[in-house]
């Protein structure tokens, strides 16, 4: 079976919802949303869920009901609406980017591994 470009980059935004917020437990999941766990499945790989569901899912892993449904925003952005200095001054830069580079940095940023230490958490002061 195959699905439109956007019912699967939902999948996708939804198995990293899953992952970013530490539930690998799908069974789990699905018990606390009171959803079969064939029905996470089907929404895990781009297929039909409902505003309710999504509503319910965004919920229960805390993130952007704007980002997992659209792709606008970032997982946390429901949690600080301004977002930092930083943040916006990096969506601004990007805004103002063409598209080809806009998605050239962001699979790159997408490469970095998402935890490392910081350069003076790596090592000691006394080392440094």
């Amino acid at each position: 079976m195959t699905y439109d470009n956007d019912a699967s980059k939902r999948g996708e935004r939804i198995r990293h919802a899953i992952k970013i917020a530490g539930r690998p437990k799908l069974m789990a999941l699905a018990a606390s949303l009171d959803v079969s766990p064939a029905a996470l499945s089907k929404w895990r790989y781009g297929q039909n869920i409902s505003l309710e569901n999504i509503c319910r899912l965004a919920l229960q892993l805390d993130v952007s009901l704007d980002w997992l449904l659209l792709e606008r925003g970032s997982p946390k952005s429901h949690r600080d609406a301004n977002g930092s200095r930083t943040d916006q001054e990096l969506v601004e830069l990007l805004t103002l980017r063409p598209t080809k580079i806009t998605k050239l940095l962001t699979a790159l940023v997408r490469e970095i591994p998402e935890k490392h230490p910081r350069p003076f958490e790596a090592a000691s002061y006394s080392e440094i």
